[in-house]
């Protein structure tokens, strides 16, 4: 150990056996995935990544590994199949990359400050641009005295990072985390009763935590993202079927090259390689975390074989082999889907799940949740969630007879059975031969308290034109250009707001539209642009300015007020193509 500016720092660990450091091929091979997913950015023979760096051995391991492989493309070894299913080794090479580096300050410790500078004074002299990020805690009072702490600053962490990373377009974010950290995550998650996926351990690769509902960071933002239909020109409503809405996709992910690598060969990287790398006292203290008390059992105990570091990586590998043949056989049973009219615009879509026999309910749950994921306003859909759902959609994998199917609701999607082809209003008898076909949209907000608003202020003349994205009841992205003097809203659409269109073509046409695409009730979970009468006199109804997914404008308010909406990203990966009847 030696000190620098009165920080503890370690350039070589005597009591560490030496192990072989990682080299610079092996961990080419590892970015692959990431720099595939940055190709979709910027039409450049460079993609830059991002790394979250801590000081610690471990960040500043990949840190010294990126530096070295940011000078000049690196050949890697890859296993191919050739024909006749012999294999063979193809070498690759990687373009350029550059790699841009952050350091969090958390900035609730002495010192701190200090150290990230000397982090980043470190990643600059080795060629890697480097940047200082401080959490601010300017609203709260003593941050660290509250029960959740670590919660919140996790939280600022991700979201400080992942707008660090979207205003200098970087969507993949490098971690560091090595097999150790997957030892210990898999002992922690034993430790509190969970099982199946939940011992897969920490995933190589995933979006970025903690950034629901932040435009550009949560599965949004790809910057070459066509425009969707929008009120440049809008008109009175004409009875043509309006044009589909597109959806949004990018998003930053992270991902986690070195779980193929324990901690000693990180150890040994950096010290191959001359780097230096801070370490934290906190780390070491076995009473302040879970993982520090773990840690500390695995270096002073000798623990039984069922809880080894082999035998956990074995079994580790063993769960992720089941997530896998689970995901493909759902992949196999969802495209046995029959899926048709997926309306972005509605929210809406039609699906006849195939017989299923044979199968656990984890499986079946698993086609339900895949398909759900389509129009519900839900962040996630676990699938232990749909559990009473299954004998519903599939009675036969149950042992059950088919029953008459109902209509139901789970996780805000509205489940109701279409027992026939035709208009949704022609209903035929139950024919129990063939499976029936079901509409699929958001469930209807019964509480006006919870219903779901997002509200743009006037423009301020000092301000940028257009508003933020902000995701409106976790299915649609807006922005607003409100040149208006009154705040506009976002609402549901009400049974009121057919009176703002009030010439008779606007009337039927919006009438034959829901009952074509929105039977029911349906459209009153359509998105509603409004003045809210609040602020225009006691008495009056909102004032409509759109309905912004049918490209429906006031033709009076259309010079004041413009919007611009996208739909959530869809993934559709396994589903057949949808089909339009």
């Amino acid at each position: 150990m030696n000190y620098e500016n009165g920080m503890k720092v370690s350039s070589f660990l005597k009591s560490q056996p030496r192990a072989k450091p990682i080299g610079i091929g092996d961990f080419a091979k590892a970015l692959e995935r990431p720099w595939r997913y940055s190709l979709s950015s910027i039409g450049s023979s460079t993609r830059t990544l991002g790394l979250a760096i801590s000081g610690g051995v471990d960040s500043m391991a990949l840190a010294v590994l990126c530096s070295r492989l940011q000078s000049a493309p690196v050949p890697f070894s890859e296993e191919v199949e050739t024909a006749g299913n012999f294999k063979s080794h193809v070498f690759r090479h990687l373009p350029i990359i550059d790699f841009k580096a952050f350091v969090v300050d958390h900035g609730v410790r002495i010192g701190s400050g200090e150290e990230a500078k000397w982090v980043a004074a470190i990643l600059n002299s080795k060629g890697i641009s480097t940047r200082v990020l401080k959490i601010d805690w300017h609203d709260l009072t003593d941050p660290v005295s509250r029960p959740n702490f670590e919660t919140l600053a996790r939280t600022r962490r991700w979201q400080l990072l992942g707008k660090a990373c979207k205003s200098r377009d970087i969507r993949s974010l490098l971690l560091a985390h090595h097999q150790d950290d997957q030892v210990e995550t898999i002992l922690m998650r034993m430790s509190k009763g969970q099982k199946n996926s939940g011992l897969a351990g920490i995933k190589a690769e995933g979006g970025i935590p903690e950034c629901y509902g932040i435009h550009g960071l949560h599965e949004s933002g790809h910057f070459d993202l066509p425009q969707t239909s929008k009120s440049d020109e809008p008109g009175d409503l004409e009875p043509s079927e309006p044009p589909q809405i597109l959806s949004e996709s990018g998003g930053i992910r992270v991902y986690r090259p070195l779980l193929d690598f324990d901690k000693d060969r990180l150890i040994a990287t950096c010290q191959a390689h001359g780097m230096k790398w801070f370490e934290d006292p906190t780390n070491k203290d076995p009473s302040l975390t879970t993982r520090n008390t773990i840690r500390h059992i695995y270096k002073t105990h000798k623990l039984p074989v069922a809880l080894s570091k082999p035998f956990l990586l074995k079994l580790s590998e063993r769960c992720r082999q089941n997530v896998a043949a689970r995901h493909e056989l759902a992949e196999s049973l969802l495209s046995k889907c029959e899926v048709s009219n997926f309306d972005k615009r509605f929210g809406t879509l039609q699906v006849r799940f195939p017989r299923l026999e044979n199968i656990s309910s984890r499986e079946a749950a698993e086609v339900i949740r895949r398909i759900m994921i389509l129009v519900t306003p839900e962040e996630h859909v676990p699938t232990p969630s749909l559990s009473t759902m299954i004998q519903r959609i599939f009675p036969d994998s149950q042992n059950q007879a088919p029953r008459q199917p109902k209509s139901f609701t789970v996780a805000g999607v509205l489940f109701q059975p279409l027992l026939a082809d035709s208009e949704h209003e022609e209903y035929s008898p139950y024919d129990k031969s063939t499976p029936p076909k079901w509409l699929l949209s958001r469930q209807l907000h019964y509480n006006s308290k919870l219903k779901p608003a997002i509200t743009f202020p006037p423009r301020n003349p000092r301000s940028p034109a257009w508003s933020n994205w902000q995701l409106w009841d976790g299915r649609y992205w807006f922005r607003v250009q409100n040149n208006h003097p009154l705040p506009v809203t976002v609402r549901t659409f009400g049974q009121g707001d057919m009176r703002s269109f009030s010439n008779d073509k606007s009337t039927s046409g919006l009438k034959s539209q829901f009952r074509r695409f929105a039977p029911g009730k349906i459209r009153y979970t359509l998105p509603c642009l409004v003045i809210p009468k609040e602020t225009i006199s006691k008495g009056l109804g909102d004032t409509v300015v759109a309905l912004p997914t049918l490209d429906i404008s006031n033709k009076y308010l259309q010079d004041h007020v413009k919007w611009e909406v996208r739909y959530k990203k869809v993934y559709w990966d396994g589903l057949p193509d949808p089909v339009s009847t």
